[in-house]
């Protein structure tokens, strides 16, 4: 269903589309940093039962074949940065959506890029869907040069309300120092250590796991979940903090100790499944 607000609004188990570039039609409120909050975008009618529902995500057939269909709806997506234009402007590799095309991303204000290209080139950014055109750029007042315009003309433009960098497990694992202190969204497969307690994995040798914390147990079994996307903020493992805020037993404490003394630890805000 679709608000009047345009937005398709999801309950707190979110799908997504896998791995790659994830596109979904969501407000992720689970998305913004500290310096620039989720906005939920207001209600024009009482919530109902039946919004409540999870609504199917947008998938990449829906997004090639129709990508007008998109404009001026929120979307949420994760993905691959191909060139930064400006300092607040980046290029998303497409990964078959909206045609093809790359995606111009407007970064919310107060957001910036790490400076080192090499620290992470993804991320996850929720806002609004619209189509590059002069009168868009001069509007928001973007930096690209007006000789570069035609290049850009009639490209998918979202202006981001909220940006997180998703780095994987492994690029956390080796640079935690970059990521702390900001909520990142983080892609992996999950395996439950213990309750609330669930190991984060990336892909291949080498990479990297993360312990992953949530106040709340998932909404699926963790075994029959491919792959998941973790929203929250790094912190340094702290053991007897961890213990009193989430009562493990002495057996759990101590395997968490040996396996997780000097890695980052997420309390994550969200988790939701990525299809298979």
């Amino acid at each position: 269903m679709v608000e009047s607000h345009n937005t398709r609004k999801f309950n707190r188990t979110k799908l997504g589309l896998g791995s790659g570039l994830v596109l979904m039609a969501a407000i992720v409120a689970a998305c913004g940093q500290p310096q620039t909050q989720t906005q939920t975008a207001p209600q024009t009618e009482p919530q109902t039962e039946a919004q409540t529902e999870p609504q199917a995500p947008v998938t990449s057939e829906d997004v090639s074949q129709n990508p007008e269909e998109l404009l001026g709806q929120t979307v949420t997506i994760r993905g691959d940065i191909n060139e930064r234009l400006t300092t607040n402007v980046v290029e998303l590799e497409s990964e078959g959506f909206f045609n093809g095309e790359e995606i111009l991303v407007v970064l919310p204000e107060g957001f910036a890029l790490p400076a080192e290209d090499d620290v992470v080139d993804s991320i996850q950014v929720t806002g609004e869907v619209r189509q590059f055109t002069a009168d868009e750029a001069q509007q928001l007042n973007l930096t690209i040069p007006e000789t570069d315009y035609a290049d850009y003309e009639g490209r998918p433009l979202i202006v981001a309300e909220t940006a997180a960098l998703s780095p994987s497990p492994n690029e956390l694992s080796d640079n935690p120092d970059a990521f702390y202190n900001q909520t990142i969204a983080l892609e992996g497969g999950i395996e439950e250590l213990g309750p609330n307690t669930y190991r984060l994995t990336g892909d291949g040798l080498g990479g990297g796991e993360i312990l992953v914390l949530s106040q709340q147990p998932l909404q699926e079994n963790p075994d029959e979940l491919d792959r998941v996307v973790v929203t929250g903020e790094p912190s340094p493992f702290d053991a007897a903090a961890l213990q009193q805020q989430f009562g493990w037993d002495a057996e759990l404490q101590q395997q968490l100790e040996q396996d997780y003394a000097d890695r980052p630890v997420i309390v994550a805000n969200e988790i939701y499944p990525l299809e298979k």
